[in-house]
Parts: C-alpha cells; sequence; structure tokens
C-alpha cells in the first residue's frame, strides 16, 4: 500500500501533463500562429500582392479583372512596410490591407476598418485622396436590377 501512495503523484502528475485542447476555433488559431497573416487564397491576391509594393500611389491600375488602387506606404508599429489596397471588381468594392518586407507581401486584419457588408446590390463610389483615404461620393446605382421592377 505504500508503494502505491509513493508512485500516486507521479501517475497524478502523467496524466496532467498532457497537451491542454485548444479552445479557440480554427480561423483564430490560425490567425494567431500565423501572426495574423492572411496568405492569397486566389490568383487575383496573389497577383495584387506581387504587385503591392510598386503600385502607384492613387493611381487606379488594371490587374486581372479588377482595378487596384493604393495608398501611401507607412512604417507599421509591427516593423513591416504597410498600405492600404482599394480593390474593384465589377460585383463588389473593398479595401485591403497589406504589409510586407524583404521576405514578400501578405494581408493582414485592418482592425481599424468597419467591415459591415452594405445592403444588397448597394455599392459606393470611392474618391482615393493623395494619402491614400477613401471616401465615399455617393451610392452608385446598380444597372443590373433595373429591368427587374
Amino acid at each position: 500500500m505504500r508503494k502505491l501512495l509513493a508512485i500516486a503523484p507521479f501517475f497524478v502528475a502523467l496524466v496532467s501533463c498532457g497537451k491542454p485542447e485548444d479552445a479557440r476555433n480554427p480561423s483564430d488559431a490560425a490567425a494567431t500562429e500565423s501572426g495574423g497573416r492572411h496568405l492569397p487564397a486566389t490568383e487575383e491576391e496573389k497577383r495584387l500582392l506581387a504587385r503591392a509594393a510598386v503600385l502607384p500611389e492613387g493611381v487606379k491600375e488594371k490587374l486581372g479583372e479588377s482595378v487596384v488602387s493604393a495608398s501611401a506606404q507607412y512604417q507599421a508599429a509591427s516593423g513591416f512596410t504597410c498600405r492600404r489596397l482599394f480593390v474593384e471588381t465589377k460585383n463588389q468594392q473593398q479595401v485591403r490591407l497589406a504589409c510586407g518586407d524583404d521576405k514578400g507581401w501578405f494581408f493582414v486584419p485592418d482592425v481599424y476598418r468597419d467591415d459591415q457588408p452594405a445592403a444588397a446590390g448597394e455599392r459606393a463610389e470611392v474618391m482615393i485622396s493623395k494619402t491614400g483615404e477613401a471616401t465615399a461620393v455617393g451610392p452608385v446605382e446598380d444597372s443590373s436590377n433595373q429591368g427587374d421592377l
């Protein structure tokens, strides 16, 4: 009985040394473990990141199926060079935040943007200043739905 009591703490310690279950959801875990980096999911996103460092500031450029413009580059607190990319396709407009270093560019979450989706079919015309800030200047009518009245 004494031997059993002597080795009991060893077994308790052994069982408690197991890896704890990860309570995060897969998306949170991936973002944390990747440092918040979002790698390109499509060929279009790969082309966008390949041009992110050299896109002219505030000038629209055709890139694949999209029209893209970029803000000025800035040094983020992370030490990376970052800039906002304004991407227009025929179905949507979005702002992506990209950062990079000598190893390449990647997307990161933009914690300062409100990414609430617009109402179905609602689009806004966006004006881009020389500093790269986007301002909605008015709604754009979706001509594809005009015959559906």
